[in-house]
Formats: C-alpha cells, structure tokens, sequence
C-alpha cells in the first residue's frame, strides 16, 4: 500500500505541476497583453519611450501578474487532474483498493501549500524590487525623452521653486508637436515687485533646455516706467523645470514597491502623523495574505469533484470549476472597485472572492453528498 501512495504521488504531483504552470501562464499572459499591453502601448505612444525600456518594463511585470494569476493556475491545474482521473476511472480504482478521498486529495492540498509559499515569497521578495525598478525605468524614460513631462497630451504646466519651495518660476506651454512647442509662456517671479513675462508663439525643446523665437518680454512693476519698457527677442535660450527630479523627491511611496514590513510601518507613519491612509493602500496590506491564500482556499473548493468518480459526472467538474475560475477573477475585480469607492472596507474586499468561492464548493459538496446517498 506504501507503494501505491508513492506512486499516486509522484503520479500527482508530476501532472498537477505541468498543469499548474499551464494554469497560471495562460491567464497571466492574457492579462499582460490586454490592461499591462495597452497601458504601456500608451504610455509608449505619449511619452516616447524607447523600445528596449519598454521590453524591460513589461518583463519586470510579470513577477506581480504571476502572483494574481496563481489561484487560477491552482484551479486549473487541480481541476484537469482531478477531470484526467476520472476520465480514466483512476479514482474509481483507488477507492475500490481502499484508498480514501482525502488521501487522493493529499498531493494536491501539498502543492497548493507549495503555491501558496511560492506566491508570498514572490509578493515579498521579488515584486517590490521589480516595480521599484519598473518606475526608475519611467523616470529615465522619461528624462530622456524630447517633449516634457506632463499631465496631459495638450498643454504643459510647471513650477521653479527656491529652497524654500515658493514659487520663483511658472512655464506654461498651450500644445506640443514633438519637440515643437507653440505659445509658450513664462512667468519670473523672482522678484515679486517686478514680475517678467515672457511670451513666444514658437518655441523647441532639445535636451535640458527650450529655445524661444520671435517672442516678447513684459514688465509688472510698482515703478511705472518699468511697467512700460517691452523688448523683443529673436530667439532665447531657457532651462525649464527639472521634474523627473522633483518628483522623484517629493512623492511619497507606492505601496507595490515596498515589502509588506515596510508597508506596515509605513501605514503607521501616516496614522502617526494624523494622515488618512488610503484605502488602496490598505487594500494592497490585506492581498498580501488573501492572494496567496487563496491557492489553498481555491484547491480545497475542487474537493467536491473527487465525488464526482462517475464519467457521465465529469462534465459537471468542468463547468464547475469554469464557474470557480470566472467567478474569482470577476469578484476580485469587483472587490476591488467596491474598496475603491468606500462601499465595503479594504480589508473584506481583499477577502471577499475567496470567502465567495469557499460558500459555492461548501454548497457543491452538500448538494453533491445528498444527490449521491
């Protein structure tokens, strides 16, 4: 009998494992060249991002895709195993011997244990490091580019600060064509009682620097006869706001590229410091534990099938687990909108596919145990 458990097993372990890989490629890849492609095919259409960062950038996503998508690799993997057996009359076999459902469901409950670590290991050691290194990626990106940074595709908008962060320079550009700029328009508000303004309708940006041409420069004095002077220029160099560096140095934290300890302290800090924490900030704490988790959750919402030993009671297994594998991902989704928008709090969002995909298998399995005695 020792025997025979090693050999199903092995036999398990070995078809689960292919599976398993099978499972969490296939979903991992559709996400990735749908919401991940589209959203970088933008990124490289606005802002010119040159083709060998954008291959490192989509690379360095899929360690967290991996991790989204491995409850489903679970389902898909435990599923098809469990649909082969029966197909085959393999579980038939086995309980004729003597072998008992939980011990046929060991292997898989072990490797969704295996899953399971995977997952977190990857969530807290490898994800943080990629995405960090994805948004250093977009700074130098970025800062190579030939249009400035800006928040939409028309205009452009940016500050000079001095040391103490007041505002010495405002530069505002009405639209872009490349490294073509029109009506650009810069205020020096060095000094406060003699503000500059410079206006050019042309202008080109190369580098660290914008050339102006054929523009004018305006005076607003307390001195009248300054108010009056107005001079032309032909053409003006200006170095404009560094704000790849700016941003770097002020934004705060995103909470992918921070491990979950670090997370933790730093939710801490913004409550010691009286701030609100955002909800996506909680809601990404609670996934570290709900996502891997749920690979056990998920294995262990397949059990029902191991009742299902009758071929003509296959199909029921496959339109089962279809409705596991759907219903988890568009609850997640779900989920998170609801946490989004302050409708549930962050923490059951997290929680929410998982403890729905646990009541349906609860469900199954009661209605599967009456309908068989």
């Amino acid at each position: 009998m020792i025997g025979i458990f090693k050999t199903l097993d092995r036999y398990c372990y070995t078809q689960f494992l292919t599976l398993l890989a099978f499972g969490t490629s296939l979903p991992a890849g559709l996400l990735l060249f749908t919401d991940e492609m589209q959203r970088m095919m933008q990124y490289v259409r606005d802002f010119g991002c040159p083709i060998d960062i954008f291959i490192s950038m989509t690379a360095l996503q899929l360690p967290e895709i991996i991790v989204r998508c491995m409850p489903g690799g679970v389902l898909v993997g435990t599923m098809l195993s469990l649909y082969s057996m029966i197909q085959n009359r393999e579980i038939v076999a086995l309980l004729t011997s003597g072998v008992s459902m939980a011990r046929i469901f060991r292997p898989f409950i072990m490797i969704s244990l295996f899953a399971t670590t995977l997952s977190f290991s990857i969530n807290e050691f490898v994800v943080p490091s990629c995405l960090k290194s994805t948004i250093n990626l977009t700074m130098i990106a970025a800062s190579n580019r030939d249009i400035p940074l800006t928040r939409g595709i028309k205009d452009f908008k940016g500050y000079k600060t001095d040391a103490k962060g007041n505002v010495e320079q405002i530069f505002l550009v009405a639209s872009r064509k490349g490294g073509d700029l029109t009506d650009v328009t810069l205020f020096n508000l060095t000094d406060k009682k003699n503000i500059q303004i410079t206006v050019a309708p042309k202008g080109f940006l190369k580098s660290d620097s914008w050339t102006l041409f054929n523009g004018c420069i305006f005076n607003i004095s307390d001195d009248k006869a300054l108010t009056r002077q107005t001079s032309q220029f032909d053409k003006m160099q200006i170095t404009p706001p560094d704000q790849i560096k700016a941003f770097m140095q002020k934004r705060a934290p995103y909470s992918f590229e921070l491990n979950t300890t670090e997370l933790i302290n730093y939710i801490d800090s913004l409550k010691a410091q009286g701030k609100v924490v955002p909800l996506t900030t909680r809601l990404d704490l609670a996934r570290r534990f709900s996502d891997p988790l749920a690979c056990i959750l998920i294995a262990l919402a397949c059990l029902p099938l191991v009742l299902l030993n009758n071929v003509r009671r296959a199909t029921y297994s496959v339109a089962y687990g279809a409705v596991i594998l759907v219903g988890y991902f568009t609850l997640r989704s779900i989920a998170g909108a609801l946490a989004s928008n302050a409708i549930v709090t962050p923490e059951l969002a997290a929680w929410i596919p998982s403890l729905v995909i646990v009541t349906i298998s609860g469900a199954f399995l009661f209605l599967v145990k009456n309908r068989l005695n």
